[in-house]
């Protein structure tokens, strides 16, 4: 298995994240390059058969972009879920043509607090000032901040020629996302699947084990 990641630069040929804070033309420029440079290297390395791409992806419609048009040229535009998934899908319909499986795998839900930090208090029994239980996320106030992040995911799983891994559906139910399962701290921070939760949800759900 090879990883290749840069922070904040997400699984999109041509598009990259942009604003004032630090992340400007320059650094678009080179998340872009970086991601071309991945690309060629799946290209001619034939012993690679499934790539698995997975991001918080709602970077991509929160703010500004920029895109690489046709003509190679670098455009500051704002994209919509529609305009994302259109990137997304053109991204794993490339990587189609050059022979390789696909998997995407959706983002676990997002608390608002450290996740790592309740659950290792839930665990050694000591006492949690928390909202919700367990240190469980509330699904429908996270489905209600991530409506535009849900409206993305399913165009990409109704649209895209690959296997998709929806993690939302594996924690959540209709009341709370699970952060906490068999005693086993699922996350490392708010946002980021810890190792041991990586390794138990991959091999406890079939839904995720198309990556195998």
């Amino acid at each position: 298995m090879v990883q290749t990641t840069r922070s904040v630069c997400g699984p999109m040929l041509g598009v990259a994240f942009f604003d004032d804070a630090g992340y400007d033309r320059n650094w678009a420029k080179s998340c872009i390059a970086f991601s071309d440079s991945v690309f060629q290297y799946l290209k001619r390395t034939e012993g690679i058969e499934r790539v698995i791409l997975t991001s918080d992806f709602d970077i991509f419609f929160e703010g500004r972009v920029i895109v690489r048009d046709a003509q190679g040229q670098l455009e500051v535009v704002r994209f919509d879920p529609k305009k994302a998934a259109d990137a997304f899908l053109q991204t794993i319909a490339k990587l189609r043509e050059i022979g390789k499986r696909v998997v995407v795998v959706a983002p676990p839900p997002r608390a608002t607090f450290n996740v790592a930090r309740c659950a290792e208090r839930v665990i050694e029994g000591l006492p949690v000032i928390q909202s919700a239980p367990g240190c469980s996320i509330s699904a429908p106030k996270y489905k209600r901040k991530h409506a535009d992040l849900e409206d993305f995911l399913a165009r990409v799983e109704t649209q895209a020629d690959a296997a998709f891994v929806d993690l939302p559906a594996i924690l959540c139910d209709r009341e709370k996302c699970r952060t906490i399962m068999d005693g086993i701290a699922l996350y490392r921070d708010a946002g980021h699947l810890s190792y041991e939760g990586s390794r138990y949800i991959f091999t406890h759900f079939p839904a995720a084990s198309v990556i195998r």
